[in-house]
This record gives structure tokens, sequence and C-alpha cells, in this order.
């Protein structure tokens, strides 16, 4: 895991990006771990509907 950062850190411009978008999915996971998992589960189903509408 550090090595992946250490090369993101290398590549920095759009990989230093990803990292700061990365860091904030995993916050928002710690925090909000359970309503996430409703929501998610929320949208599959969305998902699942507008397959069997098709």
């Amino acid at each position: 895991m550090v090595e992946i950062m250490q090369i993101l850190l290398m590549n920095t411009g759009v990989s230093s990006v990803v990292l700061l978008f990365l860091l904030f999915l995993s916050k928002r996971k710690i925090s909000k771990s359970k309503d996430e998992r409703v929501y998610l589960s929320k949208d599959m189903m969305k998902i699942k509907e507008e397959i069997s509408e098709d």
C-alpha cells in the first residue's frame, strides 16, 4: 500500500487528484458505512428494474 502511494506521489498531477478522491471515499465509508450500504442496495434495485423494463 505504501509503495502504491509513493508511485502516485512521484507521478503528480492526475494521480494526486485520484489519491485525494480515494481518501475522500475512504473517509465517507468510515463515517457512513451503514447508510451507504442502504443507498447502494437501493441503486442496485433501480438498475435491476431498469434492465427488466428494457
